[in-house]
């Protein structure tokens, strides 16, 4: 399935924004749309990133944001609001935890 989630990056925006990362910003308003294929059985855990995407946990320092992590507490209510299965959740959360530790590897290379 090709395309991207587009309906979170104003989102994204509106918090590096708020945070004071106008440049940032603008270099991820403008940057081109990416292409690219979810195999089907990794769907599921795709769209469970992609609805927990505004959950990270972080820090500010000196004007710096690291973060941290997934918040987990916030990512059992959307298991439980996307109304998945509790026998699918260790599964689910294993691909959600690689996804984040990607994620992270970039985002502390971008924050050093």
């Amino acid at each position: 399935m090709g395309g991207s989630n587009s309906s979170g990056a104003s989102e994204v925006v509106d918090d590096m924004l708020f945070f004071g990362m106008e440049e940032e910003a603008d270099d991820f308003a403008r940057r081109p749309i990416p292409r690219y294929e979810v195999w089907p059985e990794n769907m599921e855990v795709v769209n469970l990133f992609c609805s927990v995407a505004s959950q990270w946990d972080f820090v500010v320092d000196m004007g710096t944001v690291l973060h941290r992590g997934l918040n987990y507490c916030k990512v059992k209510s959307a298991l439980e609001l996307m109304g998945i299965k509790r026998k699918r959740w260790p599964a689910l959360f294993h691909g959600l935890q690689v996804m984040e530790q990607a994620a992270l590897t970039v985002y502390r290379e971008k924050e050093s």
